[in-house]
């Protein structure tokens, strides 16, 4: 069974909400959420 997401998926999903982001405070937001997301995932998939 395949995550919803591959990590390109996210990494490109991301560098798009970046590159639309009307400040630098925004993307700073964005990959501290990509950060905790994959910390989540990673425990959820070791379960």
């Amino acid at each position: 069974m395949s995550q919803a997401f591959t990590h390109k998926q996210t990494k490109r999903l991301i560098y798009r909400a970046c590159l639309r982001a009307e400040s630098c405070t925004t993307a700073v937001t964005f990959i501290g959420f990509y950060r905790l997301s994959r910390h989540a995932l990673s425990e959820w998939c070791n379960e």
